[in-house]
């Protein structure tokens, strides 16, 4: 007959807390999943998710006698009345009073503090005590005897022992080993670890003491599983010693070999082999589980824990005339402070250029909140990925350099999370949505693993707005006009991929752009941007001359188009397009317009002819006349004069019948006539 005593107030709410843990972590992914994204953890969600989950003490209850908490205190719930086992009504009534009786004020539950059988309303209603075994010499008024038969297997031996000595001696019945420690009690903390990994992800502010926890959480996880390893395996082969010695009192001493009945021994030894065998992959699964959560970025969590940011340094600098602000290298832990200061000491900044492949999300998000503030431009000056992106779309005048591109791809919260995993994606799409990507991108984002990365073209960039292209690709983002310096015209232009294309291939074409853009800033927008379009025309003759014949005819289709869009619209807009004027460029459909930028775009990239252009000779005037008319020699030479005095002006009936006419002719008579109207000595 074994004796137990009745549990004090200040032991079971020692095992509430424990519950009340495990709980917690068990409901944190439900509580994540039901809760909109970025929006504040709603209570009613947690308190939910603690109550659904709290339904499993009722068969901890009926079937170990204790919950978790309760076991690792060494704590064990019985009925009032002796019986073996709580029946279900006792053990459903009890849960429910248990949540009834915190409802005033926890007063349902501290009843147990006055009452002299430890009894809150949840054990009066269901006629339960909560004891834990004790010395025989407790004082009688708090202790009470039973001889059920589940008392007496409470303890097999030395019942004042700890929980976890007789877990880890194989003291514990080898059920209660493998499913409340070799499971249960392991869960909450592989969901803790994976919580506080998937929240440094999105939440960089308690990164160092995060990558503490996790550096000290996982191993403390192997330590669990090897601690409940120890234990089953112990207690499987208690279990097999004690079944063996039961059929040997059973077996005579004369029949032993013949009469023993095998089938009990052998179903322990069943269980036995199975119960080991699922805790050692357990195990196994917990070593393997660790390895890739933390192998991988072990030297970059204790580089963190050391204070340094194993990503680098971002070069953050302003350039000497203070107006740009160039960002190059990881958005890492600090980042966004440089940059805060950076821009405090910097008033007169223009714009903000940026080049990154990796970062911190909150580091990101500080940077764009502090460029949307100033109400800065952005331009990536080279990749722009992982969550640059993020900086780049902070502006509302947003530009790609040549050789520019962003780069996206979904977050990893950790090597192997799968409870949070999608739980950290979702809201990392919500933010992509937040800062400008439109739905179909951010998901084509989101499908993106981490270890690769997706680029969107031109094409996706323009069509979602994430990119700013003028209605004329000619056109710049102009600065105030009033008070605008030369220098801001310059910025300007060196934003856009076609003028610095002419830059490279004319150098000085920029600045002599904006000097002629800075002299018309008086006369409106319009005329500015058409002051920029004159160095353009003046550039074109040169270009075509040292153009291939393929490149010549191209522009001589386009050039069609152009005067059958604008002779039936204004024929002086069509004769002043001939003659290069930028005011009637401007009138062409936009259509078009874009269709000439990327015809100059391949011209400007194509290798500069090394033949000097040359006078046609008489016979090759003479084979232009017999083709085309007498007079065409001088009208393919008169046709198309851009920002050149002419005596005479072109006719735009007279161009479209004769470029018409160039389709049709050979090759070779068709390269001739390009020549003559091209080719300027």
């Amino acid at each position: 007959m074994q004796a137990f005593h009745l549990v004090g107030p200040l032991r079971r709410l020692q095992a509430l807390a424990i519950d009340l843990v495990w709980l917690l972590a068990v409901s944190l992914p439900w509580c994540w999943a039901s809760n909109p994204p970025d929006a504040p953890l709603r209570g009613w969600m947690l308190a939910g998710g603690i109550v659904l989950l709290s339904l499993g003490a009722v068969p901890c209850w009926l079937w170990l006698g204790a919950t978790p908490g309760q076991l690792l205190m060494t704590q064990r719930v019985v009925d009032a009345g002796g019986a073996p086992h709580l029946s279900l009504a006792q053990a459903s009534t009890r849960w429910a009073m248990s949540w009834v009786g915190l409802l005033p004020a926890g007063l349902g539950l501290l009843w147990m503090c006055a009452d002299p059988r430890r009894q809150g309303w949840q054990d009066m209603l269901a006629r339960t005590l909560v004891v834990e075994p004790g010395p025989d010499e407790v004082a009688a008024a708090t202790t009470i005897t039973s001889s059920a038969a589940d008392y007496a297997a409470l303890q097999d031996r030395e019942p004042t022992l700890p929980y976890v000595r007789r877990h880890l001696d194989g003291a514990l019945p080898l059920g209660q080993s493998l499913w409340i420690n070799g499971l249960l009690l392991p869960l909450p903390l592989v969901l803790v670890l994976g919580a506080i990994e998937a929240w440094t992800v999105l939440h960089a502010g308690g990164l160092r003491l995060g990558s503490l926890a996790l550096l000290l959480g996982w191993p403390l996880l192997l330590l669990v599983l090897l601690w409940a390893l120890t234990g089953v395996w112990r207690a499987a082969g208690r279990q097999r010693w004690t079944s063996a010695r039961r059929q040997g009192v059973a077996a005579t001493a004369a029949t032993t070999a013949a009469t023993t009945p095998a089938g009990a021994a052998v179903k322990a030894a069943a269980r036995a082999v199975a119960a080991r065998t699922l805790m050692s992959l357990v195990l196994l699964a917990g070593v393997l589980h660790v390895g890739l959560n933390i192998g991988p970025g072990l030297l970059e969590r204790g580089a963190l824990v050391m204070g340094s940011e194993p990503l680098g340094a971002l070069d953050a600098r302003v350039s000497s005339d203070g107006r740009r602000l160039h960002l190059k290298g990881p958005l890492g832990l600090g980042a966004a402070a440089r940059v805060q200061a950076l821009l405090a000491g910097s008033p007169n900044l223009r714009w903000v250029a940026i080049e990154s492949t990796s970062g911190r999300l909150s580091e990101a998000l500080q940077i764009a909140d502090l460029v949307r503030e100033r109400g800065l431009p952005t331009r990536a000056s080279g990749e722009c990925s992982d969550v640059c992106p993020f900086v780049f779309l902070a502006a509302a005048q947003r530009h790609l350099l040549p050789g520019a591109r962003l780069g996206l791809h979904r977050l990893s919260a950790g090597s192997f999370n799968p409870p949070f995993q999608g739980l950290v994606n979702r809201e990392f799409r919500v933010r992509l949505i937040a800062a400008g990507l439109t739905r179909h991108l951010a998901t084509k984002a989101i499908a993106t693993p981490p270890t690769a990365m997706w680029y969107p073209d031109g094409d996706e960039l323009a069509a979602a707005g994430l990119v700013n292209l003028p209605e004329r690709p000619l056109d710049v983002d102009l600065p105030g006009l009033q008070g605008a310096a030369l220098a801001d015209y310059v910025e300007a232009l060196s934003a856009s991929p076609l003028w610095q294309a002419l830059e490279r291939r004319f150098g000085g074409a920029q600045i002599a752009a904006a000097a002629r853009m800075h002299a018309a800033g008086g006369d409106g927008a319009d005329a500015v941007q058409a002051a920029g379009h004159e160095v353009v025309a003046a550039l074109l003759p040169a270009v075509l001359s040292q153009a291939s014949h393929e490149t010549r005819w191209l522009f001589t289709e386009i050039l069609l188009a152009q005067i059958d869009a604008l002779r039936l619209l204004d024929a002086a807009a069509c004769r002043d397009l001939l003659l290069g004027d930028p005011v009637a460029h401007r009138r062409l459909p936009p259509a078009l317009a874009w269709r000439q930028a990327q015809w100059l775009l391949g011209a400007l990239g194509e290798a500069p002819r090394s033949t000097p252009p040359r006078r046609p000779t008489t016979l090759e005037l003479e084979v232009i006349r017999r083709t085309l008319g007498s007079r065409a020699p001088a009208q393919l030479d008169q046709l198309w004069r851009p920002a050149v005095p002419t005596a005479t002006e072109p006719d735009c009936r007279v161009a479209h019948a004769l470029l018409y006419e160039l389709g049709s002719l050979p090759a070779p008579e068709r390269r001739l006539a390009l020549r003559l109207m091209y080719e300027r000595e």
